[in-house]
């Protein structure tokens, strides 16, 4: 039985541990209709990825929390990353990496600041100074905060860019 389990958690993804979790148990109660629509989907979605790709990658595996750094179909370096939890989805997308920023800014979305700083401000008048931000400006009338390069930065050490229209790039963490 823990083979057969190992088994097919080789097959979905999971690293093979051989226990059965409530998790797992989930996952395996899937219906043969919603894996055959989980198909259809991932092959819409597969519809997206560059096909002739040369040269070094980096690839994102959203499910599995990987990131890949790839050439000529050789893996070179692998790392566990942190993407959007539900509700905050991470989007799929390909570009090209045009930037690395070392001790980045990071600008607080406007959502976060409104959701997480104000309350934090009000509560305590030090907050922003204990976090390292700044207020730069007004926008819709909230203010524009972003937080300095440094130990506390929310974005680490390094940031990469690759031009998109969805805003999305990659970062390191405190």
């Amino acid at each position: 039985l823990q083979n057969a389990v190992k088994t097919y958690q080789v097959t979905h993804g999971y690293k093979p541990t051989g226990e059965v979790t409530a998790v797992l148990i989930k996952d395996m109660n899937i219906t043969a209709l919603a894996r055959v629509q989980q198909l259809l989907i991932n092959i819409q979605r597969m519809r997206w990825m560059p096909t002739n790709i040369t040269g070094r990658l980096i690839l994102v595996n959203i499910p599995e929390f990987e990131l890949y750094v790839d050439s000529a179909k050789t893996i070179l370096f692998q790392m566990d990353v942190v993407v959007g939890a539900e509700g905050h989805n991470t989007t799929m997308f390909s570009g090209n990496l045009n930037q690395v920023v070392f001790s980045p800014y990071w600008n607080v979305p406007p959502s976060i600041v409104k959701k997480e700083v104000l309350p934090c401000i009000k509560r305590n008048k030090n907050y922003l100074k204990e976090k390292d931000m700044e207020i730069t400006g007004q926008e819709g009338g909230l203010p524009v905060v972003r937080q300095l390069p440094g130990p506390k930065n929310a974005l680490g050490k390094v940031k990469f860019l690759f031009p998109n229209s969805f805003d999305i790039y990659l970062h390191d963490t405190p």
